[in-house]
């Protein structure tokens, strides 16, 4: 792992903390989701850094309706994890320059591409993806089938925040994963946190840039404590 430390009021931290903000709010739109639902916990996805819902945890497992809600494994805990009941295809649709992509149905959630990066339109067509719901359980009540298509168009359409977002912010060095060979990548979730005018952050990559100023383990992991020692001090 590296650790640097760099200014709030930089670009970088500007951007980093509406990075922030999009993790908060990925974050709440999880708790709703379960809420929603009526699981008791969840497990995210973990391919983005947060968001999204892989699975959820019912109090009870005995009382779940089969009809709505598949099993899909044990979890670490040993708690019995569910998704939706559906059957999800996907597809493209060709969307002109100034065209407005399609909207959402009752069965159907398009998937809308990232924005170019100067946040210009475009001038070409782009494609959009869409993914279509159907109950896996053709024959169960109309109630149920309409409920489970309804929690599996609520989970897609969860926000998630990509790490490659922050890797970018950061001006990661991703350089050690480019070339030929096949190696394996551990994948380590970055860590970060502000305290007194500055980002405080640790990744798995190296970050070459004037802004950036490298700092050990220890005087992270004291910055963190004294941070946090800080903030329970306010509570």
């Amino acid at each position: 792992m590296y650790y640097y430390r760099f200014p709030q009021d930089s670009d970088e931290g500007r951007a980093l903390r509406s990075f922030h903000r999009a993790c908060q709010r990925a974050e709440q739109a999880q708790h709703d989701y379960a809420k929603k639902v009526g699981a008791v916990a969840f497990y995210e996805d973990f391919n983005c850094f947060v968001g999204g819902v892989s699975a959820v945890v019912f109090k009870d497992p005995s009382k779940v309706n089969p009809n709505i809600w598949r099993f899909v494994a044990a979890g670490p805990n040993g708690d019995r994890t569910y998704a939706p009941n559906t059957i999800v295809t996907s597809g493209t649709v060709t969307v002109q320059p100034g065209q407005r992509p399609p909207k959402n149905t009752a069965r159907r959630v398009y998937i809308k591409p990232a924005p170019v990066s100067d946040g210009s339109p475009s001038e070409t067509p782009t494609e959009v993806r869409f993914l279509d719901i159907s109950p896996r359980i053709a024959i169960a009540p109309k109630a149920d089938c309409t409920r489970a298509v309804t929690a599996e168009r609520w989970r897609l359409q969860l926000p998630v925040v990509k790490t490659a977002d922050f890797l970018s912010i950061v001006h990661a060095d991703l350089s050690s994963i480019d070339g030929t060979s096949a190696k394996k990548v551990d994948v380590v979730t970055p860590v970060f946190f502000p305290y007194h005018g500055y980002y405080y952050i640790g990744l798995q990559y190296p970050v070459h840039h004037d802004l950036f100023e490298p700092i050990d383990i220890g005087q992270f992991n004291l910055t963190k404590n004294e941070m946090l020692r800080e903030a329970r001090g306010k509570q």
